[in-house]
């Protein structure tokens, strides 16, 4: 049992249980990709931060992906939600296409993180400190 799997063994919300359970088993598939729990919830590394699973109150999860900005969001589901850098995808039932959706968005991720450096340029521009 990896530190994921206690985190979701633990959880007291049923649906946030099966929710982050079906996603976990998906993402810890995918070859180079590491499950840890930082911030206490869990994330998905390749070589650095690829996406996380929050909690969302009060029955649901978002699935968050860290460079959502320089995604291609082609399938229309990332959610920024007044942030700067990630955007994400909210989910209180499991929803074939959406699930379909969302990984789709995590192999994009994983190629983007795989293939691009990241560069903070534009986080924060134009706000007045």
């Amino acid at each position: 049992m990896d530190d994921v799997d206690a985190y979701i063994a633990n959880l007291q919300n049923e649906n946030q249980k099966k929710l982050i359970s079906f996603f976990h088993s998906r993402f810890k598939d995918y070859p180079n990709v590491t499950p840890k729990i930082r911030f206490r919830i869990p994330f998905y590394y390749q070589r650095t931060w690829v996406c996380y699973i929050n909690p969302v109150k009060p029955n649901g999860i978002e699935i968050c992906f860290i460079r959502g900005f320089e995604l291609s969001n082609e399938q229309g589901i990332l959610e920024a939600k007044k942030r700067n850098m990630i955007k994400g995808v909210p989910f209180f039932e499991i929803e074939k296409s959406r699930v379909r959706a969302v990984e789709e968005i995590f192999m994009e991720a994983l190629e983007l993180e795989r293939t691009v450096k990241f560069a903070a340029r534009n986080i924060g521009k134009g706000k007045k400190k």
